[in-house]
């Protein structure tokens, strides 16, 4: 009795989450009865939320060494999948759906194929989660992310529209149609998911890129400018923004100062081959043709095929 007394104040410390009282209570528990199960999946619950996946692995263990529970198969496949192993947490999950279908069972599997890189079956498992809970909107969500990724864009923003029709204020799927109407090139449609992002999350370097570069490709230069400022505030060490940054100044005839992003770029990140090619093509026109073919060596010593370096060097010693 004593240990079911400690077994049911835990479980109150563990819904407060009060997770070390609750590991007190539980582990005073066992010590009266090792063999309670519950006590130790329950266990492993808490070390998971504490986000102590080692000894959430170790409890999951004890608790199925005792009593094969889909509760427990399903804490050790969420616990492995935490551990990024991703192989063993997809036979555990495998095993909680062959006992029982469960959707977010079917969504984990999907996570640990994507991030295998094995994205056909993502999609599959995705499907199956789909077809347990057709308003399941992260697997819609993620079937999206993965169709953009396999350059299927259509079928991309028909999966994100799902979503947004079961939850418009779902900010994933806002943000994901925006850059993938925008990677599409469907600009003035992008800016409108964009803008509806930012709305709720101002400070969003993804999106703060993403809108400056719809602005640019947009004719937008100097809005483009402001953007990618804002952008450089949330990260200032980001190539990315630093080299578009310098994209746009360059297209504003603003030379020096676009030299000086360029360099930022590639100070941030020294192997970025794109800042280097960007920075060539500015001495070029300034006709700084000696500092041009040293920033085009540099690309060759990064990337020795790289065929725009190699073109832009064959020029320089055609002109010379």
């Amino acid at each position: 009795m004593k240990a079911r007394k400690f077994y049911q104040q835990a479980i109150k410390s563990q819904k407060k989450e009060e997770y070390p009282e609750a590991l007190i209570l539980f582990q005073k528990a066992l010590e009266i009865d090792p063999g309670c199960y519950k006590a130790h999946t329950e266990r492993g619950y808490v070390y998971g939320n504490m986000e102590d996946f080692k000894e959430a692995l170790k409890s999951f263990d004890s608790s199925l060494n005792i009593k094969i529970t889909l509760h427990g198969l399903y804490g050790k496949a969420l616990t492995l999948y935490h551990l990024q192993d991703y192989k063993d947490a997809m036979l555990y999950f495998q095993k909680v759906v062959d006992i029982e279908p469960n959707e977010w069972a079917y969504f984990y599997i999907a996570s640990c194929h994507f991030y295998s890189g094995e994205f056909e079956l993502a999609l599959k498992s995705l499907n199956e989660a789909i077809l347990l809970n057709s308003e399941f909107k992260q697997a819609w969500n993620d079937k999206g992310v993965i169709y953009s990724i396999l350059k299927n864009d259509e079928k991309a923003l028909d999966s994100f529209q799902q979503v947004l029709e079961i939850d418009p204020d779902y900010l994933s799927a806002i943000y994901n149609m925006g850059t993938t109407l925008a990677d599409s090139g469907n600009y003035p449609e992008a800016l409108e998911y964009l803008n509806k992002f930012l709305e709720k999350d101002p400070e969003n370097f993804k999106a703060l890129l993403y809108k400056a570069n719809v602005l640019f490709f947009m004719d937008l230069p100097e809005d483009a400018l402001n953007y990618f400022e804002e952008a450089l505030i949330q990260n200032p060490d980001s190539p990315e923004a630093w080299n578009y940054k310098g994209c746009v100044l360059s297209s504003l005839g603003k030379s020096k100062e676009a030299i000086t992003s360029f360099k930022r770029a590639i100070k941030s990140s020294p192997e970025y081959v794109a800042a280097y090619l960007n920075l060539a093509n500015v001495y070029k026109e300034l006709n700084m043709l000696e500092n041009a073919k040293k920033s085009l060596d540099k690309v060759l010593k990064i990337s020795p095929d790289n065929e725009e370096a190699l073109k832009e060097n064959e020029s320089l010693k055609m002109n010379n």
